[in-house]
């Protein structure tokens, strides 16, 4: 896999983890008009807050709809109901339902902004990350909408994250880059964010930045996931310059971590091919044929 693939797939990760992380930040409060949002009751008498505050995203779909039945530009059903659809897609496991409650928030915040409301920045937050999330075709309304909501005065933990994953996906790495530093600086960037900054350092042409931050969270972090995704592209960076032993090293560490490896055991049989030992490289791409019997270059090493 390139390094552009890569991204690709870094992208996916981090998706889910900004999705793990909003849910567990979902506790701001919104201001319409110089009131909370939490002093507003829908038409049973129930304050939206409850509903919000208890995370009954379903409940407070299901009443905010009933509002906008009877208004449809009832501003504050709208937001709540804009949010809720939001962290309700964030949550589906389904990429179909996600996508379904992802545009419903799109079509609701979208009109609410019409309203030229005072909460403004908050909408276009939320809207900024619901565009992230309906894909790479969108990562320029997620940079439009974050933008703005900063030039507003917004500020979130996870705000630079998603404009460094967005600015990737445009292909503008140095404004990616830029954000995910942004991110880092601010304390609260994830582990994930250094693995998506080193592939972007790579996308831009800037291996020794790359292997800097790689190297760096493989000496802090025992998650597995991370590790997975960085020691294959810190051996390859090792491979390119020919630095064997360093290579071998990142290429053992993976297999720590997914033992059943196939491409990683070729590579190794690889770099003992050009040490000159070909009875261990055969041994190894041997093993590789084992876990992967369809393995083509492995097949060619050995049979020929």
């Amino acid at each position: 896999m390139g390094y552009s693939g890569r991204s690709r797939v870094m992208r996916r990760v981090m998706t889910a983890v900004l999705c793990i992380a909003v849910i567990a930040a979902v506790s701001f409060c919104i201001v319409v008009g110089g009131q909370s949002l939490k002093k507003r009751k829908d038409g049973h008498n129930i304050p939206y807050s409850v509903m919000w505050e208890n995370r009954q995203y379903t409940e407070l779909i299901a009443k905010g709809n009933a509002v906008l039945d009877k208004n449809p530009m009832d501003h504050t059903a709208l937001v709540y109901t804009g949010f809720a659809n939001f962290y309700e897609g964030i949550s589906r496991l389904n990429l179909e339902d996600k996508i379904s409650y992802i545009d419903q928030t799109v079509f609701l915040l979208r009109r609410a902004l019409l309203t030229g409301s005072k909460e403004s920045a908050s909408i276009k937050y939320i809207l900024g990350k619901a565009y992230y999330h309906k894909g790479h075709y969108y990562s320029n309304l997620t940079v439009k909408y974050l933008s703005e909501a900063i030039k507003e005065g917004y500020s979130s933990s996870d705000i630079f994250e998603y404009l460094g994953l967005a600015y990737a996906d445009l292909g503008d790495y140095t404004s990616s880059i830029e954000n995910y530093h942004k991110a880092i600086d601010s304390g609260s960037a994830s582990d994930q964010i250094y693995v998506a900054l080193a592939y972007t350092y790579l996308d831009a042409g800037m291996p020794d930045k790359a292997e800097e931050y790689l190297s760096f969270i493989l000496s802090k972090t025992e998650d597995k996931e991370i590790k997975g995704k960085s020691y294959p592209v810190l051996a390859r960076l090792y491979f390119d310059r020919k630095d064997y032993d360093n290579a071998e090293l990142c290429y053992r560490q993976y297999l720590v971590v997914n033992p059943q490896s196939a491409d990683t055991y070729y590579l190794l049989g690889e770099i003992y091919e050009l040490r000159g030992d070909k009875a261990t490289a055969r041994n190894l791409w041997k093993r590789a044929l084992n876990l992967n019997p369809n393995h083509y270059k492995a097949r060619l090493k050995v049979y020929g």
